[in-house]
């Protein structure tokens, strides 16, 4: 919470009896907009774990680290680069298990996760992308046209888009860079968007978020 000098700092933490750890809270305004309550003393212990989605630090950090990260109701500043983006660079196959890539907002989240792929890639490299997904036989004829466009649309910006209808439950991103990535809730990350004119479109971080958790493991 953002206060002035006048107001006696406040500390947002608990203690986990059964380990011992110092759990360190942060308010969704803090994450929102950025700020930290967290003091930089704070931050050499191994101990200390933050609640909430601490990625505003990801594009600087030299070496991402496994780690998990919460993402809470109606968050801000999320995005798929801000989220992805460090531990994908330098993949040159990615595999994305989502059972729920069905709809066309869902097929436009798959086109912006493309698009994010682009950018962290030079552009004469390439990705192949393999998507592994699911639906009811009887809508599988439009799922199939959906991919196809699809494919066609991101091989301009040097993604080579495959994909494959296999009933399961995981959703997950693995990449042969060695980093695997557990979503809680697929692609499908963000509220819907209201108004014909909202910024959110365009913007990921200008987007409410979803309550989810996002897993980062680092296969050896």
């Amino acid at each position: 919470i953002r206060m002035d000098d006048t107001f006696e700092e406040v500390g947002f933490s608990y203690v986990d009896k059964q380990t011992g750890k110092k759990i360190f809270l942060e308010t969704l305004e803090n994450e929102n907009y950025g700020y930290s309550s967290k003091k930089a003393d704070e931050g050499d212990s191994q101990d200390v774990e933050i609640v909430g989605a601490d990625i505003q630090k990801e594009k600087t950090d030299k070496e991402p680290e496994a780690k998990q990260i919460i993402i809470r109701d109606n968050q801000t500043g999320i995005s798929y680069e801000k989220l992805f983006g460090a531990r994908l660079a330098g993949s040159e196959k990615i595999t994305l298990s989502d059972p729920y890539i069905r709809y066309p907002y869902q097929f436009k989240l798959l086109l912006e996760f493309c698009v994010m792929l682009s950018k962290i890639k030079n552009e004469e490299e390439e990705i192949d992308l393999h998507v592994i997904t699911w639906n009811e036989e009887e809508f599988q004829k439009q799922s199939e046209e959906n991919f196809h466009e699809l494919s066609l649309t991101v091989e301009d910006i040097g993604i080579n888009l495959s994909f494959e209808f296999k009933e399961g439950h995981d959703r997950n991103i693995i990449s042969d860079n060695g980093w695997k990535i557990i979503l809680g809730r697929g692609l499908d990350i963000f509220e819907k968007q209201e108004g014909r004119f909202n910024l959110g479109e365009i913007d990921q971080e200008r987007r409410q978020c979803k309550a989810c958790e996002v897993s980062f493991i680092r296969n050896a």
